[in-house]
């Protein structure tokens, strides 16, 4: 039956936390079943120093620092090979080496982290923040164990006295290449200095280069500012001029519409009395005509009497009247053919009167 394999991780540095870390993980550990991840992480030196150092010094800078985590991932090593567990040693580096941890832990499935808690002051912790902090609040589906202090009975005096027996080998070790990253630190805090300067210079030149290219570009703003108020000035006098030319012309027409509307109400006025006019002369015309008419009619009337009386009157006295009366009848008839005519011609010269 396959044993459950526990994976276990550390954070180690320089500190005496790190080593009581170290101590604990070991400890508590499987021995026979658990694998323990030995890490150290540590700042990138192009990311503190870009745009200051040259890129030589930066180089040199961060093989020191390569060289100093290698010598503390051996140390503890030897140690774990010492004790017998199985340990891989990783190295690392981050401005924020909490976030790397936590990445280390959900890549290589840690399910014990175990770190040690370093002394630094109230001010840096509030700036920077804790590791130790960062690593609690944030790692997934693991357990967290910070170490402020010797923990059990294997950490007695003389356990932590070997421990820094220890750290003093290893912090002479690293002594030399803080000699020599100091004297790097050194070498860019000059070329800094020296930037600066080159910096300072570069924006004074530049300055000047800038207020001799505005200076001209101001003149020619003062000098087109100078055209456009001219333009504008010219423009305005032009639209006076236009509004008051156009003015006159609408009070011009204004004037001729009012006459011309003048002279068509005065002609539909005429127009209208003429129309009423010629009704009423019409309607005269119609009366006389129908007078006419009606006397016409009733001159026809007498006429048809007057035969009819005739014709009775012939028949009764046909006899006895002989060819007189009939002569007489005739002469009647052509009076009455003369008046005929005559009122005929009345009604005709009255149309033409009207």
């Amino acid at each position: 039956m396959a044993q459950f394999i526990q994976n276990w991780l550390v954070a180690v540095d320089d500190s005496v936390t790190a080593s009581w870390a170290f101590s604990y993980a070991t400890s508590m550990m499987d021995k026979q079943n658990g694998h323990l991840f030995i890490l150290n992480v540590h700042d990138e030196p192009t990311a503190m120093y870009a745009g200051y150092a040259a890129p030589d010094l930066l180089t040199r800078l961060a093989e020191v620092e390569d060289l100093r985590a290698k010598k503390i991932l051996v140390h503890y090593g030897l140690k774990a090979q010492h004790i017998g567990i199985k340990f891989t040693m990783m190295k690392g580096t981050d401005s924020n080496a909490g976030e790397l941890i936590c990445q280390t832990i959900k890549r290589y499935n840690i399910k014990q982290v175990v770190t040690g808690r370093r002394e630094i002051g109230e001010f840096k912790r509030f700036v920077t923040g804790s590791t130790s902090k960062y690593i609690m609040e944030n790692a997934e589906d693991c357990n967290v164990t910070i170490v402020k202090t010797p923990v059990g009975p294997e950490f007695d005096q003389n356990h932590i006295m070997g421990e820094k027996a220890d750290l003093i080998t290893l912090i002479h070790q690293i002594e030399e290449v803080e000699a020599e990253r100091k004297t790097i630190s050194e070498r860019i805090s000059e070329g800094a200095t020296e930037t600066k300067d080159r910096i300072v210079e570069g924006v004074t030149e530049t300055k000047d280069k800038l207020v001799e290219t505005v200076t001209p570009i101001k003149e020619k703003i003062t000098e087109t500012k100078d055209r456009i108020v001219e333009g504008v000035t010219e423009t305005k006098d032009l639209i006076v001029e236009g509004v008051t030319e156009t003015k006159d012309k609408l009070v011009e027409g204004a004037t001729v519409v009012r006459e011309e509307s003048k002279r068509v109400i005065d002609e539909a006025r005429l127009a209208s009395e003429r129309a009423a006019l010629e009704a009423k002369v019409a309607k005269d015309c119609i009366v006389d005509e129908a007078k006419h008419v009606n006397l016409e009619a009733k001159i026809g009337k007498d006429r048809i009497r007057e035969r009819l009386v005739d014709v009775f009157a012939f028949k009764d006295d046909k006899n006895t009247a002989g060819g007189d009366h009939v002569h007489k009848i005739e002469e009647e008839h052509k009076t009455k053919d003369v008046q005929i005519e005559v009122t005929k011609i009345t009604i005709q010269n009255r149309k033409r009167s009207h």
